[in-house]
């Protein structure tokens, strides 16, 4: 039995640009990141295989991604993405655990990003 959910890329982080109305630049780069990605580790949902979805939230392209759209202000469409994936996805452990991985990093994202915005660092 092969369960409906939506894709990635086409149905969840395009929608959710639009809805949030993230601006041109960041939502181009923002898709073509995520459309990177899914050639590279190949989680389409048409026809791949979408547990693979976990490796790409778990890797360095994805957390590019978090960093751009913490940088520019669209935390929550970044939040909304991972919500509505985590609801699609929620069959698949791997993806779930991914997504609470990411959760769980994005506070020190935004410290790290802020640090670089001026701030001096200390080691």
């Amino acid at each position: 039995m092969s369960l409906r959910r939506l894709d990635f890329l086409r149905q969840i982080v395009n929608v959710i640009l639009a809805e949030e109305n993230v601006e041109g630049k960041v939502a181009d780069t923002v898709k073509d990141l995520v459309a990177k990605a899914e050639l590279k580790y190949r989680f389409s949902a048409f026809g791949e295989k979408p547990e693979n979805l976990a490796k790409y939230l778990n890797s360095i392209e994805f957390e590019d991604v978090v960093k751009l759209l913490i940088g520019e202000n669209y935390e929550k469409a970044l939040y909304r993405i991972l919500e509505v994936t985590e609801k699609n996805y929620s069959d698949i452990e791997e993806v779930r655990l991914a997504i609470k991985r990411v959760r769980n990093k994005i506070g020190k994202i935004k410290r790290e990003l802020s640090l670089g915005k001026g701030e001096t660092r200390r080691k």
